[in-house]
């Protein structure tokens, strides 16, 4: 499962890894790049301690949803 991103979609994801609050997405906002980099997902989940479905999930959601499933559930 690999995600594709687009110059302005990295910049986003970018920023959000430096100067997130919400640690939640800040992490989301990680797995996402690394996805798109070509790491398995075996691989991010072993690297962020989370479940090999989470990851997959994750993934799906971002095809589907863009930055609405980096920030879902986060308080602002």
């Amino acid at each position: 499962m690999e995600v594709r991103l687009t110059p302005d979609l990295g910049q986003k994801l970018q920023r959000m890894i430096r100067h997130g609050t919400n640690p939640i997405s800040t992490r989301r906002a990680e797995i996402i790049p690394g996805s798109a980099l070509g790491s398995s997902v075996d691989e991010l989940s072993r690297e962020y301690c989370v479940t090999p479905q989470y990851i997959e999930q994750l993934i799906a959601d971002f095809k589907e949803k863009g930055m609405k499933a980096i920030t879902a559930g986060a308080r602002k």
